[in-house]
Formats: structure tokens, C-alpha cells, sequence
């Protein structure tokens, strides 16, 4: 099984980006997300909603919490009847870490993109002189 690129028939638009943002790296976001201070799940929930219009279900967010906390990354506390969420250190120091990673790839990724651009500018700019 191979990588599942985008099916032809979505219109990818800056909505479906965001997503596939959001699913892929959404470990590395709630991470970032509690370095700012503690948070409920709902808290996490609404400031994805907010700041990348995507709407995650609490099926998606609390099993991901839960992994973060058996891995250590995250404590939870109860508060006035809700579990907030903290970042550990061993969290805060493997965030830093996936952060330099995901700049490192984004970057590179930039680059590829980049250049497949120009390669096709490039091919295009050609194929008009070889047919004038």
C-alpha cells in the first residue's frame, strides 16, 4: 500500500490543507497548545476550531490526551470538575524536538515544491519556443 495522495475528485482548498494538518501533526499541536498553560479537552477542542477552522470531534482529541498522558508527555489535574491538561518536561523537551523536525521537513518540503515549480515553468517556457 502505497501513499494516499489527495482522490481526484476533492477540490483541494486551503480548508483541506488545514486538516491534513491538523489529523497529521495534531500530537505536535495540542503539545504546543499546553506549553501556553493547562487546558481542558473542550479548551484544546475550541482553540483548534478558532485558529484553523477545523472541526475535531472529542473521539479524535481524548484518545490522543490519554496516549500523551501514558507516554508521560502530558498530567492531567481535576478542577472544578474538569480534567485539565499540563505539559510534563519530558512533553516540553520532545516538543522542542518534533518542532525542529517539523521545521526541517516543512522546509524541505518548501524546497521540493519550489523547484517542481520552477521545472515546470521551465518545461512550459521551452515547449512555447518550440512551437513559435
Amino acid at each position: 500500500m502505497g501513499l494516499k495522495l489527495v482522490p481526484e475528485d476533492i477540490d483541494v482548498d486551503s480548508k483541506v490543507v488545514a486538516e491534513r494538518h491538523v489529523k497529521a501533526f495534531l500530537d505536535i499541536l495540542v503539545l504546543a497548545l499546553l506549553e501556553d498553560g493547562p487546558r481542558c479537552g473542550y479548551e484544546i477542542l475550541a482553540t483548534i476550531h478558532r485558529e484553523f477552522n477545523v472541526l475535531l470531534s472529542p473521539g479524535t482529541l481524548y484518545p490522543l490526551l490519554y496516549a500523551l498522558e501514558t507516554r508521560g508527555f502530558v498530567e492531567s489535574q481535576v478542577h472544578e470538575r474538569r480534567k485539565n491538561y499540563v505539559i510534563s518536561k519530558s512533553g516540553s523537551n520532545t516538543l522542542q524536538r518534533l518542532s525542529r523536525e517539523f521545521k526541517t521537513s516543512s522546509l524541505n518540503l518548501l524546497k521540493v515544491m519550489k523547484h517542481a515549480s520552477e521545472e515546470k515553468k521551465t518545461l512550459l517556457h521551452r515547449n512555447a519556443e518550440f512551437h513559435t
